[in-house]
């Protein structure tokens, strides 16, 4: 099934509420050698890497899978993602685009904030982009 951003209830089956208690909550996902399963966590009790890529304004959308869904992200994250399949280079990871739900307002203006200290994780990576000038 691919995600039809028109339609929000979509978004329901590929997101758990993260709970707003006073632990801080984000979701995680695992590279899966087909695909990306998400859990939620209380930060910082599981190892992560936090991936970053660039934000400019090429989109080439290609697609990945994550709980079973299709979702369109930027070529640049897909290669990635794919390369670290192609090397066995799986593990649990954030990425802004798929660990947001970026069509619910109130979880951004929550996770948005955390990204300082998600991004200062210790095992962070950054990823500058595709390479491409």
């Amino acid at each position: 099934m691919a995600l039809d951003p028109t339609k929000p209830h979509e978004y329901l089956q590929l997101y758990e509420s993260l709970v707003s208690d006073d632990a801080i909550q984000i979701r995680l996902f695992d590279l899966e050698p087909n695909e990306l399963k998400t859990s939620n966590f209380t930060y910082p009790d599981e190892p992560f890497e936090a991936l970053s890529y660039s934000w400019g304004t090429e989109w080439s959308a290609q697609n990945v899978i994550v709980n079973g869904i299709t979702v369109p992200v930027k070529k640049c994250l897909e290669t990635v993602l794919r390369r670290r399949r192609d090397t066995t280079n799986l593990g649990t990871l954030w990425i802004d685009a798929i660990c947001i739900n970026q069509e619910d307002d109130e979880e951004k203006s929550q996770q948005v904030p955390l990204m300082a200290m998600i991004y200062a994780a210790p095992r962070a990576v950054t990823m500058a982009g595709s390479g491409r000038r």
